[in-house]
């Protein structure tokens, strides 16, 4: 699973990284002083031999330090890791001057 959780400005840190669909995925961006607004978005995508997709399913802002949360959709999709094919799930997160980081986490059936 990819795993750009820090850069130069940013790191991005994860409460869980199993979540059911439905569940809440929680964490914190600490950025230098320098790193003005930061958007985080919960994301999935796919890879393989498929047409790669990637769909933003939640936004917000933040304020350095602070804390997110994203409620999964209840319609998923769960993670899956196929021969053909996979389903991934992230967090990202940017300053207004364009720094990125995202750190992947797995969405499981509902419990």
């Amino acid at each position: 699973m990819t795993d750009r959780s820090q850069s130069q400005t940013l790191t991005l840190s994860l409460d869980a990284d199993r979540v059911p669909v439905d569940g809440k995925v929680s964490g914190r961006v600490k950025a230098e002083a320098s790193a003005n607004i930061l958007a985080v978005e919960l994301l999935w995508r796919t890879s393989g031999k498929c047409e790669p997709e990637e769909k933003v399913t939640a936004r917000d802002e933040v304020a350095p330090g602070a804390p997110f949360e994203f409620r999964v959709p209840a319609a998923g999709p769960m993670s899956y890791e196929g021969k053909t094919f996979s389903v991934r799930w992230f967090v990202r997160t940017r300053t207004d001057a364009g720094e990125l980081a995202e750190k992947g986490f797995t969405v499981t059936a509902a419990q």
